[in-house]
Parts: structure tokens; C-alpha cells; sequence
């Protein structure tokens, strides 16, 4: 049988790995340090700073035109296998997603089997006090999630918690 993947020696495969794990951890540490040492930047615009989660989906948050919005970059997911929950009573916005890649090709011997099933959860702690909450929407396009929550006006609050859908 002819080999179709090269094998990599060891030692560089080690020193790739490593080299990815360290920049993630250096971005990491970086964002930590910010958020630890100017924590009410994050406070002033809604925004908690204490992100919980796994890093993904990878999120970009950002204020425009009067709207704290959120974009996350979910690959291999439908719009149907997303879910998104805002939380007014314990303040905060859950980005959740599962998927089940079951089908698999009949008659034929896998080489690299590495598309499976998987699922996802991200929490972002908001302040609903400066957050309109029910005027909040979504949007599902080419594999990119953007949320979009407006400030308010007047404060109010009615609704404890809202699911949004996904445009």
C-alpha cells in the first residue's frame, strides 16, 4: 500500500505544538493582564471582562453605532445547531452550539478520521443595566455568528431571560 501521509519526526512535531501552545498561552496571559489591569474600560461599555469559556468559537466584541456586538467565527455549524441566551437576572450572554457529523462513506477504508461530532459553550458576563436586552438580534452568515445588543436609552427592567433567534 503506498503511504500517502509523511511521517514528521518527532521532535518537530513536539516543537510545533509547543510553539502553537506557547502563543496561545502568551495571547492569553496578554488579554488576562489587560482585562485584570483596566477592568472598568470593560465595565463602562457593558462588557464584564471575566470571559468564561474555552476561546471558542474566537470572538470579536466591539461597539458600533450604539450597539455592543459580538462576532464569532462557527465553522461546520447551521444556523439550527446554535443556540444564543441572554440572562438579564444573572447577567450574562451564552453562546452554545452542538453538531453530530455522523454520515460517513460507506465501502472505503479511512485514513484520517478527524470530522466528528462536537459542541460548544461560551459565556460573556454583561451589564443589562446599560444593554437594551429586547432589542437585541442575531445573524448566521457563512460560518460567522453576529450578535448585536443595543445600549439603552432609558433604563428598564421587565424581561429576565431571552432567546434569541437567528436570522
Amino acid at each position: 500500500m503506498t503511504q500517502i501521509f509523511k511521517r514528521q519526526p518527532v521532535m518537530l512535531s513536539l516543537l510545533d505544538e509547543f510553539k502553537e501552545n506557547s502563543i496561545d498561552k502568551i495571547f492569553s496571559d496578554m488579554d488576562k493582564a489587560f482585562r485584570t489591569t483596566f477592568p472598568s474600560l470593560f465595565e463602562q461599555y457593558g462588557l464584564d471582562g471575566r470571559i468564561i469559556g474555552s476561546g471558542y468559537p474566537r470572538t470579536d466584541v466591539y461597539i458600533k453605532d450604539k450597539k455592543l456586538i459580538f462576532k464569532s467565527e462557527i465553522n461546520g455549524y447551521k444556523k439550527e445547531d446554535i443556540n444564543i441566551k441572554l440572562n438579564k437576572q444573572n447577567g450574562y450572554l451564552e453562546i452554545s452550539g452542538k453538531n453530530s457529523h455522523t454520515i460517513k462513506e460507506k465501502d472505503c477504508k479511512y485514513l484520517l478520521n478527524e470530522v466528528k461530532s462536537s459542541s460548544f459553550k461560551r459565556v460573556f458576563p454583561l451589564d443589562f443595566d446599560l444593554l437594551n436586552f429586547d432589542e437585541s438580534d442575531a445573524k448566521f452568515k457563512n460560518g460567522f455568528l453576529e450578535i448585536s445588543i443595543p445600549y439603552l436609552k432609558n433604563k428598564s427592567k421587565e424581561n429576565i431571560e431571552k432567546f434569541i433567534e437567528i436570522n
